[in-house]
């Protein structure tokens, strides 16, 4: 982590994460959902870093429209990490595991996938874990 961020920030960092392991370290499910979250917060930084510039969007938590219409399916609605610059798009799931990337996150990125393609629309379509990027 040093040799991406400032020594400080990681000093800090680490201190936060000690005490929220303190506090939850005897509940799986919030200590689950803090593992969860931080590696969504690292890949955000990564493709923030690409887009941060006037124009480009980065969002998390988000739908995604293509001409106006939600790609969703009956179950999903979302992506964790979308990144636009008008002309390419990166679109990421994640999850501490692989294993965690049930039936409906997989068949929603590949609408995705198919959607974007249908009209010519040149993206990256990923899931991405602590151990392994898929990409579709």
């Amino acid at each position: 982590m040093k040799s991406i961020f400032k020594t400080e920030f990681v000093d800090d960092f680490i201190l936060k994460l000690r005490r929220l392991y303190e506090e939850g370290k005897d509940d799986h499910k919030k200590l689950s959902r803090l593992r969860g979250r931080i590696l969504e917060l690292f890949i955000l930084h990564f493709v923030y870093k690409r887009y941060n510039a006037p124009g480009y969007i980065v969002l998390q938590g988000c739908g995604v429209k293509i001409n106006g219409r939600l790609i969703a399916t009956e179950e999903r609605k979302t992506v964790d990490i979308a990144a636009w610059n008008g002309m390419f798009g990166e679109f990421y799931e994640t999850k501490v595991g692989p294993n965690l990337f049930d039936e409906k996150v997989i068949k929603y990125l590949g609408l995705l996938a198919v959607e974007l393609q249908k009209v010519s629309l040149k993206s990256i379509v990923a899931c991405v874990t602590k151990w392994q990027v898929w990409r579709g």
